[in-house]
């Protein structure tokens, strides 16, 4: 019932704090008959629900705009050599070139599907390593990064890590290089 998603947007200007972004899910909501959740996220407000393997999206009431409009943002039947169609925007037409299963801290297994594009999701986590609903937004070519996710919490108990931050605060893993005797010479 209650997720949040932590991300981060590296800016990588100095003298600038990277930003954190949380998007929340919460609560529930029908529209016409169907059941959808709510969740809000800096820039957008949203209600998602699943369809099968497929999740849905649609804007909030008083939100839609030009660039998030309703659709599938993932779809867990694909297979290998498969084209996510999607909708608009985002990584639509790219193809699955590889599926795994990974553990998370729930201890169960959930598919992992990875795209061409170094783009990968997994099943009950969304992306794995851009904010959470990435495939809902337009990329504007004038941004200087993207917002990568750190951790995902469900019901306070923490699901998933990114391995490049040791933290949900920003702290990143450490790429110190070990300098041996034998690399000294």
């Amino acid at each position: 019932d209650s997720v949040v998603w932590k991300s981060c947007l590296e800016l990588n200007f100095e003298g600038i704090e990277n930003p954190i972004m949380e998007t929340i899910l919460y609560g529930d909501t029908v529209i016409d008959g169907i059941v959808w959740k709510i969740f809000n996220e800096p820039w957008s407000k949203g209600l998602i629900r699943t369809e099968g393997a497929k999740v849905l999206f649609k804007p909030y009431p008083g939100y839609q705009t030009h660039v998030i409009s309703e659709g599938v943002i993932y779809d867990f039947s694909l297979d290998v050599g498969d084209i996510f169609e999607g909708k608009e925007g985002v990584n639509a037409g790219i193809k699955v070139t590889q599926i795994d299963s990974v553990e998370l801290n729930d201890g169960k297994k959930h598919k992992k599907l990875s795209f061409e594009h170094d783009y990968s999701c997994i099943e009950g986590l969304g992306n794995d390593t851009r904010e959470p609903f990435y495939m809902i937004h337009m990329v504007w070519p004038t941004m200087p990064s993207i917002s990568t996710l750190m951790c995902c919490h469900v019901d306070g108990e923490l699901l998933y890590m990114n391995p490049d931050y040791s933290d949900c605060d920003g702290g990143k893993v450490g790429n110190e290089n070990i300098i041996t005797e034998e690399h000294q010479k």
